[in-house]
């Protein structure tokens, strides 16, 4: 998970959220600080709409080449994350109304 990068700051609740939610799943995670580079993440959180955002990628060998090359155990646990980050967020969103 991206904390900082070129163009934005990540939503610093929605980070612990995320990172206390692995950790207790068991989900391995690795933090990253950018000083260059950014993601469309820096676009949304500029919105004015209040939407938190955070980056949540998979490490990838060789990015910007025509092969990028990661393991399918960090693809599988980063779905996994999203898809409980998803379901928690439609629950929470879903006791509003």
């Amino acid at each position: 998970m991206r904390h900082i990068d070129a163009r934005m700051i990540t939503n610093p609740r929605y980070q612990r959220y995320a990172l206390d939610l692995a950790e207790k799943l068991g989900i391995p995670v690795q933090d990253a600080v950018r000083s260059a580079g950014s993601t469309n993440g820096a676009v949304i959180h500029l919105t004015e709409k209040a939407v938190p955002v955070i980056v949540i990628g998979v490490p990838v060998r060789y990015a910007h080449t025509h092969y990028g090359i990661s393991a399918y155990s960090d693809f599988d646990n980063i779905i996994q994350l999203l898809n409980i980050l998803r379901n928690t967020a439609i629950l929470s969103a879903s006791s509003l109304y």
